[in-house]
């Protein structure tokens, strides 16, 4: 009870501060927000559009006015017009967040099948040719841009050999071969690079243990090394592995933005630059707000996988 109280602070304070910092930058962003919105509009018009949004009050009333709609359940919708109901924010956040949420599932599945057995043997071979080989691609994998190895997937599986499409999602319930179809290159192109981020943490942790009183005492009893390797070694090394997997879910939210742009799958990050994009103030706290609350589910379910790895850490 005591944890899940505590997490619970964390997330109203996660909240707090990550909104109001983001209502801060959004109110220092140059130019007007009316003028945006409506360009053609007269200067009336864009009084009251102003009014609507709050942009005749000053930055902290103005939040206060949103975190309590927020926190009771209204997430607010887009300002279309004067007398025009908008998109309901929440509506969008009901359609876009299962998109983000499979696009981190599949990534960070992925990502493990490749990367922990890539890690466990660099380890294993450390200083060899095949360690040294390994190290060269993964750093040329992290220093790819994203953009770039998107552009050239689409153009190879998507224009070329017409194997994948190259824009739009399918849900699952629609038709699951489609769906994977459609989510294959975003999970792709993101992956390599979390592959090798991950593969270089392991082998870093994994060569270190190795190296350890209990692995030597294991080798001495005469254990197999496939069974000192994946029973004795990986457990211990993990942990560094499970602390940045959970801390990359929001940087994977988020930073699939240009991504899902790439491949108009209409995830999260899709609708944070849209709400950027149209100066859209209320949605894009909002949908800020949906990220942090789910970095910090994801973070809390890391906590418990600690307690299950490491038994030192379960009174902590």
């Amino acid at each position: 009870m005591r944890t899940l109280l505590r997490r619970l602070a964390q997330v109203i304070v996660v909240l707090v501060v990550v909104t109001f910092f983001t209502a801060m930058l959004t109110d220092l962003l140059p130019g007007d927000p009316a003028t945006t919105i409506a360009p053609f509009a007269t200067e009336e018009q864009r009084d009251e559009i102003r009014e609507a949004l709050g942009l005749d009050k000053s930055l902290v009333p103005r939040y206060l006015d949103w975190a309590g709609n927020f926190f009771t359940g209204d997430m607010g919708e887009y300002y279309a017009g004067a007398g025009v109901k908008g998109d309901d924010v929440f509506a969008r956040a009901k359609d876009s967040v299962p998109r983000s949420l499979l696009l981190v599932l599949y990534v960070q599945v992925l990502t493990l099948l490749f990367a922990i057995p890539l890690g466990v043997l660099t380890a294993y071979k450390a200083g060899s040719t095949f360690d040294r080989s390994a190290n060269g691609i993964v750093f040329a994998l992290v220093a790819l841009p994203t953009f770039v190895f998107a552009a050239i997937l689409k153009f190879w599986l998507g224009v070329r050999l017409d194997l994948l499409p190259t824009i739009g999602y399918v849900s699952p319930g629609l038709s699951l071969v489609e769906h994977m179809k459609t989510m294959a290159m975003p999970v792709i192109v993101i992956t390599v690079g979390q592959v090798a981020i991950y593969s270089r943490l392991l082998r870093s942790d994994m060569v270190a243990t190795l190296q350890e009183d209990f692995i030597l005492m294991a080798k001495a009893k005469g254990i197999p090394n496939r069974r000192i390797l994946w029973r004795h070694a990986l457990r211990p090394s993990s942990l560094t592995l499970l602390t940045v997997a959970g801390l990359n879910i929001g940087a994977l939210i988020g930073g699939a933005l240009i991504v899902e742009r790439i491949f108009t799958t209409g995830g999260l990050g899709s609708q944070i630059f849209d709400a950027i994009n149209r100066r859209q103030y209320v949605p894009l706290q909002s949908f800020i707000a949906i990220v942090a609350v789910l970095y910090v589910a994801v973070n809390f379910f890391v906590d418990i996988l600690y307690r299950v790895l490491d038994p030192r850490i379960r009174n902590v």
